[in-house]
């Protein structure tokens, strides 16, 4: 049963997730770092997943980052039992790679009502990558106009935690044809 409510939390969680994004896109403040946002927006300084990233990411970063962190989780929110090492990898590769002290007190925030998740024992992650920097991406960005999702040697964890989630709903439905899946990234 509480498998059932970490989940529930879990997915609430991915909700709230979604609905920063959808403000973000409303008001369009790619430029702005998060740090300047959350200066101006003093409702999202108390969202876990905003309070703790690296404050000089800019929204549009942000956004990227947010997308491909969680683009698995209702997949992975399916399989049973709870994979809270899946639904975590994504989350402290694509967000907090470098910013060990964010990523602590976001996993501890989710911990109160999931209380497997970014537990040491929950996943085989690396301690923490190299800081990224965001520098040469915003210089890039600038003058692409967009931000690159092209697939690089880092998405080897996420291919194979998209095969296992498309392993975990095929196989909840016996005798269902395969679906097709598609990557956003």
């Amino acid at each position: 049963m509480e498998d059932a409510y970490a989940r529930r939390a879990l997915l609430l969680h991915l909700g709230s997730v979604l609905q920063i994004l959808s403000r973000l896109e409303q008001q369009k403040p790619d430029s702005l770092s998060i740090e300047a946002l959350l200066a101006t927006n003093g409702m999202l300084a108390d969202v876990p997943l905003v309070e703790y990233v690296v404050q000089d990411m800019t929204v549009r970063e942000f956004e990227a980052r947010v997308l491909r962190s969680f683009c698995l989780w209702p997949q992975l929110l399916l399989e049973d039992p709870l994979d809270y090492g899946a639904l975590a990898l994504p989350v402290r590769k694509h967000l907090f790679a470098g910013n060990d002290t964010g990523w602590k007190a976001y996993a501890s925030a989710l911990r109160e009502a999931a209380p497997g998740f970014g537990t040491a024992s929950s996943y085989t992650a690396e301690p923490h990558e190299a800081e990224p920097d965001f520098a040469d991406e915003r210089d890039a960005d600038a003058e692409a106009g967009d931000i690159p999702v092209e697939p690089g040697a880092n998405d080897e964890d996420d291919g194979r935690l998209r095969e296992r989630a498309a392993a975990s709903i095929e196989s909840a439905a016996p005798g269902a044809a395969r679906i097709r899946r598609e990557s956003y990234e």
